[in-house]
């Protein structure tokens, strides 16, 4: 089957030229591409934050000896270009749909696994020393329209009771008063958790983590060939191979259709843009009242995401892209100034000098998956984390660790929304298409 993207966008040779890249500091140290025939337990494929997780728990809390095979360097794909929120859902079914699908109690176990997801980045942050520059504490919901402010006090109060936590309703005058002020900004709903980070810091921190406690990191060695031996796995990679007993499939959107059959049609990479503007003065943040470090998304189904970042630079995000060709891909920049500059028509003068794209991670069932292959005994999975893939990842990632050393079920403490298996899009081979119609129609939907 052929790629769904222009191969540009899997040339992992170099970091995408990202405002993240350019201030995390000095690369790691320790992750030299693989070199001869090795062994190991478990074969982790993807050194982003679920591979990375999943080592880091594996080695360090169940002595298992772990490699990690990562086609880039540590942090080369989503885990080093995304918006850098750090909240508790991970799914597009949104409210209503997971209680239809999974329950009530199906549901409120699924955002109790999101807010561990949460508190487990703060302890790495703490445990491992990781300085990630931690901003904001909550999230902001905010209604691009007046309609968008319609029903939302009901629907915060039944998200407050499915994740326990108070859900706060803001009108356009407390939002200007606590948060900032815009045409497209006419209230908010406010969440008592979440923060967000610097994602470049926090990839390259747990890296470290990886390394300092054993785990062999393998940068620039992308998985070619996979082959069974002996009822072992082979991974083969330009410079040599791994065999392992388990294989851990950690690759989220960068997920090839070709790595493995159980996998393949299975996931639909979605690309995400992100401009990042020049330090604003005090005068240029008080034109709009910037007064929040939240991260903060609005209410459009074509999602945008923003925040002031450390240093008074601005970070807006934004989806509805479907091709990345070099003349799509200037396309596309130049659309999202033209909505930076219509959102903040304040801050219009304002330079930007930072793009760039990468994927986020959609499934058929719209919502993450963890577990072993049900047809494949000793491959494990963890990824489709459909945008909030900070803490979903990590989480994952430590859940597969923990199932893999099997010491309790994980019924009883995994939520049955990422529990179910992987399923296959069908006719695969058109999910672009469906991509590109469910953004028209979300395009239409995002105007009343």
């Amino acid at each position: 089957m052929s790629e769904l993207y222009h191969p540009s966008i899997y040339r992992a040779e170099n970091h995408v030229e990202s405002y993240w890249a350019e201030s995390a500091g000095p690369e790691v140290e320790g992750a030299a591409p693989l070199s001869g025939d090795q062994r190991c337990e478990v074969a982790v494929i993807g050194g982003g934050y679920t591979g990375m997780s999943a080592a880091l728990h594996l080695a360090r809390d169940y002595g298992v000896d772990v490699r990690i095979l990562e086609a880039g360097a540590p942090g080369w794909g989503a885990s080093g270009r995304n918006g850098g929120f750090v909240g508790p859902d991970s799914s597009k079914l949104g409210l209503e749909g997971l209680i239809d699908q999974f329950g009530v109690e199906g549901t409120r176990a699924y955002y109790r696994n999101g807010l561990e997801a949460i508190e487990l980045v703060r302890a790495l942050g703490r445990d491992e020393g990781i300085d990630y520059d931690a901003q904001g504490e909550g999230e902001l919901g905010v209604a691009h329209l007046p309609s968008r402010m319609d029903g939302m006090a009901d629907w915060a109060k039944t998200w407050s009771s499915m994740i326990g936590v108070p859900v706060e309703v803001w009108s356009r005058g407390e939002l200007a008063e606590r948060g900032y002020h815009a045409p497209q900004a006419f209230g908010a709903y406010y969440t008592h958790c979440g923060f967000a980070l610097h994602p470049m810091k926090y990839a390259r921190g747990l890296a470290r983590a990886c390394i300092a406690r054993g785990v062999g990191f393998h940068g620039h060695s992308e998985v070619l060939r996979w082959e069974r031996t002996g009822g072992k796995h082979r991974l083969v990679t330009a410079g040599g191979s791994v065999t392992a007993d388990k294989v851990i499939v950690a690759t989220n959107g960068f997920t090839r259709d070709r790595l493995h059959p159980g996998i393949a049609g299975t996931l639909l990479p979605a690309l995400s843009n992100i401009i990042v503007t020049r330090p604003m003065s005090e005068d240029e943040l008080a034109a709009h009242g910037w007064k929040t470090e939240c991260p903060i998304w609005d209410t459009r189904n074509l999602l945008f995401y923003f925040r002031m970042l450390k240093g008074n630079r601005f970070l807006l995000g934004a989806r509805a892209a479907t091709r990345n060709t070099p003349e799509a891909t200037e396309t596309y920049r130049r659309w999202l100034i033209e909505q930076f500059q219509a959102m903040w028509p304040q801050w219009r003068h304002v330079d930007i000098t930072h793009f760039w794209r990468g994927f986020v991670c959609l499934s058929a069932a719209r919502v993450p998956h963890v577990g072993e292959l049900p047809d494949d005994p000793g491959v494990w999975h963890a990824f489709a984390y459909h945008g909030g893939g900070v803490a979903w990842a990590t989480f994952s990632g430590r859940a597969v660790a923990r199932m893999i050393a099997g010491n309790e079920p994980a019924e009883n403490w995994l939520s049955p929304v990422v529990r179910t298996p992987p399923r296959k899009f069908p006719l695969p081979w058109l999910r672009l298409w469906y991509l590109r119609s469910a953004y028209l129609w979300y395009a239409i939907k995002d105007r009343r």
